[in-house]
Formats: structure tokens, sequence, C-alpha cells
């Protein structure tokens, strides 16, 4: 059986109850793994950095530079491959889930800066072309270190491993405000990968892309075609033959890709196709919301004084609920319910319309079980989505995000007493469901 206790404690490396704010967690306590370790040398290559350039005073340093340029190189250096190896880690994730084949890569075995970094070149662009322009950047600075310091030893003993050889023969003066201002830019860079990794995770865990096209080359490809109408014309084979050779894609990929173009409630619209909500239609939300208004009053009614005591007001809501919940029930279907459900929680997460897709056909699963074998765990169902103040403006944005433009704004018109989040416009506008700027999708918008 695994345990989380301390295994080993010594006079040394211990924990000190009386002084606890300065213990470290390490090991199983808190689970570091490569960010934190990266992060630490990083910070401590710039602590070090930091202390060297403040103490120049005159003409003199407070500290040996000499002797201190050691360990802040070999801490930069270390900083920068366990950042190298941590992304090594997110192309491993990535390859898993769009099914591209790259070479295992041995994090014991490999220190060679050079080389890991030629591994990551090599893999993350086969993986995506997003990353081609990040590692152009990176390219020189590795380069540098890989020149003086490639396995890791040149900065930590001033021998290699015969003894016979010494270490920087080739460089005589490494200035101190030079590697600083190198160190920054990198460590800028570096953490761009970084947000650019996990970026993708969360894009390709949406699934939307064939065997060569990423998620925004769909966008792309959606772009040149012509509306949906005109794809009977012969004019449209060329287009095809256009997108192909743009993408350097075969017949069946272009065909996979228009399929998830047609259905995708962010891709459609440029081929001017509408898809569907998965089941409400228009009469259900204005049967939700018809209730909804009756539990919930626009703010500016919120102060109207009323002779009622607590406790009459406590059962008079109750009431309001039950009959709510109840009238929902009757007149909306489980899978309706489901998909208001879904709708607003998009709200939460706006990013991918494929958030909705998900959460649809989770809910769905969940509200018809309980419909057939538990209502009172159905009409809670209800009244969990019914009871939330925020229930208007959420569905709203939902709805902007996966275009259902028409219904949206007959609902913003018929409640528009409820209307109070100021966001709604650049809901309507599109710009609240911008992907990360890093994942370069500024030009498919602009």
């Amino acid at each position: 059986m695994k345990t989380f206790g301390p295994k080993l404690q010594n006079s040394t490396f211990r924990g000190d109850h009386d002084r606890s704010e300065m213990n470290a967690c390490v090991g199983q306590n808190g689970q570091p793994d490569y960010p934190e370790y990266a992060n630490g040398f990083s910070v401590a290559a710039t602590i070090l950095l930091d202390k060297v350039v403040g103490a120049h005073e005159g003409e003199f340093l407070k500290y040996n530079l000499d002797e201190l340029i050691y360990p802040i190189a070999f801490t930069m250096r270390h900083a920068v491959e366990l950042r190298l190896k941590h992304t090594t880690n997110y192309l491993h994730l990535l390859a898993v889930k769009t099914d591209r084949k790259i070479e295992n890569f041995n994090h014991s075995q490999q220190h060679d800066i050079g080389a890991i970094f030629d591994y990551v070149a090599k893999a993350a662009i086969s993986i995506d072309e997003r990353y081609r322009p990040h590692i152009q950047t990176i390219a020189p600075f590795i380069g540098d270190i890989a020149e003086v310091d490639p396995t890791g030893q040149t900065f930590r003993y001033p021998y290699d491993n015969t003894g016979s050889n010494k270490h920087l023969e080739d460089v005589s003066l490494i200035n101190i405000y030079v590697l600083q201002d190198r160190f920054l830019q990198l460590e800028k860079l570096l953490w761009d990968l970084h947000e650019l990794n996990r970026e993708l995770i969360q894009e390709y865990n949406e699934k939307s892309f064939t065997r060569k096209l990423s998620r925004l080359q769909l966008f792309e490809l959606a772009k040149l075609l012509p509306p949906y109408d005109r794809w009977k014309d012969d004019s449209f084979d060329e287009v095809r033959q256009h997108c192909r050779d743009l993408f350097g894609i075969s017949n069946k990929e272009l065909s996979g890709a228009i399929n998830i173009i047609k259905v995708h409630y962010e891709l459609a619209p440029f081929v001017h196709i509408s898809v569907p909500l998965q089941a409400a239609q228009e009469a259900d939300f204005i049967i939700f919301f018809d209730n909804w208004t009756k539990l919930h009053f626009p703010s500016s009614m919120g102060n109207i004084v009323s002779s009622k005591s607590l406790y009459e007001k406590v059962i008079e809501n109750v009431k309001a609920s039950a009959d709510a919940v109840e009238e929902i029930e009757k007149y909306i279907s489980p899978d309706a319910i489901a998909d208001i459900q879904a709708v607003f929680e998009l709200a939460r997460y706006p990013i991918y319309s494929e958030y909705y897709v998900r959460v649809y056909r989770e809910n769905k699963i969940l509200l018809r079980r309980n419909f057939e074998s538990s209502r009172q765990s159905y009409r809670d169902d209800i009244d969990y989505i019914v009871s939330k103040t925020n229930a208007f403006e959420n569905i709203l944005k939902g709805l902007y995000r996966l275009n259902q433009l028409q219904l949206a704004t007959l609902l913003e018109q018929r409640y528009s007493a409820h209307v109070q989040d100021n966001r709604l416009e650049i809901a309507r506008e599109g710009s609240l469901f911008q992907p990360h700027p890093i994942l370069n999708y500024g030009a498919v918008f602009g």
C-alpha cells in the first residue's frame, strides 16, 4: 500500500515544527514535478543575478564575480533543461491525443541540451505548425548554451570527466549584464512555449481536428469555402482542389474536414449553415424563462418594501419555486432541460463551443435516468437551473457563443428588464469568446 508520510528524515534534511513557516514541501508532499523544479532553479538564478548586479557600487563588487559565475550559469542552464524536458511531456500527451507518432524521450539518460532541443523542435512541429515560430525564436539561445555547456558539466566542475581537460578554456569573459538580459529574454520565450503547450492540450481535448489539420486550420479552411448553397456548382470542384493543394491533404481528408465544419457551431456559420441546438426549441426557452422571471425580479425592483414577515417570504418563495419546477417539468422534455442546462454551463467555459455538446450529452443521460427512476432527483435537477439568479444572462451568452443569434435576440427583447450584464455586448460581437492569443486565431476572426 502506498504511503505519503516521511520515509527519510535526518539531521540535515528534515522539517522543523517550531519554525514551520520555513518548511519546504518536497517529494510526495505537494507532488512537485518539472514546473516546480524549473521555477525553483529559474528564480534562484534570477535572485543571484539581481544580487550581484545590485551589489555593484562604484568601481568594485561586493561579491566575487569570478566565483559566482559558476553557480549562476549552472542554475540558469539547469532551469532551461528542465523547461525543455517538461515540454517533452506535453508533446507526448499531444501525440496521444492526435494519434501522431513521435519518438520516445528518455528523461533520465538525456542531458545534452542541444539534443533535447532538437527532439522538442522536431516533435513539436510535426504535431502542430504553431510551434514553428516559437522554436525558431528559441533556437539561437539554446545554441549558445549548447556551444558552451552541452551536458551541464561546464559550470559544475573545472575539469571534464577525464580530469585532464579544463572547461571554458575558449571562453575568457562572461558579462553579468549580458547574461542577465539573455536569460530574461529566454525565460519569456520558454514561458510562451509553456503557455502554448497548455493551450494546445485544451484545444485538442475538444477533438476538432483531422489527421493533418488542426482546429485552427479547420477555421482557415472554412473561411476559404463558399456558402453551402453553392457547393453543387461546378466552381466548387476548383475550390476543393485549391484547398487540397494549399493544405497538402487528400480528397478523403478534405471531405472529413468539411463534414466537421458543417456541424460545428463556430465553423458552420462561415459557410452560411445554421446548426440547431441539440434538443431545446424556442418554446422551451420561453416556458423556462416565463417561470424563471416569477422567481427573479430585476435588480431595480429588489428594494421594494414589503410588509410580509421573513417567514411569509420564505414560504412564498418555496411555493413559487415548486410551482415553477412543476410547470417546467410538465411542458419541457428531459432532453430540452438538459440542453438548457448545457447552454447555461457553456457561459462558464465559453472558449470552445464543443464543451456545450459534451455537457449536453452528459446531462441528457443523467436527466433521462432521473426522469425514469427518481422524479424527486429530476425535480432537483430542474430546481438547480431555475434557481440560478444569473441563468438569463449566462444562457444568453451561451446562445451567442453557439451562434443562435435569432433566439438570443428574441429572448433579450422579451425579457429586457433582466438584462444586467454589460458583457452581453461583447458576447454579441464574439470577442468574449476568443481563444488565447498564442493560438493565433486572430487572423481568422479579424
